[in-house]
């Protein structure tokens, strides 16, 4: 892109290319290529002790459109909330909607390229450089 990651572009695409390196990177796990992807982040996490403690924060840096920040905020039940920052405000924008527009268990499947979006309180987004979050220090 000529903005780079900065552009609506970018934004309305992420979710598919995720889904696009998962196949590339794990053809033999075929169509659950991505999930083979994000499993290996998660294992990674796990082999390093990653925790989150009871009403925690756990934060997502270059978090794009939430799909590893909406995986993190399953895998860390107990967090009291779960921010997914990036530099793009399109790529924060479309995750917002993401969330605004979760099942919330009405009887509603995403489209096949869409990751699993569920309504989650917990989860939100912010237009940040890491560098610079504003966030508490811990």
């Amino acid at each position: 892109y000529d903005e780079g990651n900065l552009s609506w572009e970018a934004a309305f695409e992420q979710e598919l290319a995720g889904k696009a390196v998962g196949a590339r990177n794990f053809p033999r796990a075929k169509g659950e290529g991505e999930a083979a992807f994000r499993d290996a982040f998660d294992a990674t996490l796990a082999s390093l002790g990653a925790a989150c403690p009871d009403d925690g924060v756990v934060v997502d840096m270059g978090s794009g459109t939430g799909t590893s920040t909406r995986r993190l905020a399953e895998a860390y039940p107990r967090a009291a909330s779960v921010t997914g920052i990036d530099l793009s405000p399109y790529m924060v924008a479309v995750g917002s909607a993401l969330l605004r527009l979760a099942p919330g268990g009405r009887d509603v499947d995403p489209p096949e390229w869409i990751s699993p979006v569920n309504e989650d309180a917990r989860v939100t987004f912010i237009c940040r450089d890491i560098a610079r979050t504003g966030l508490a220090d811990s």
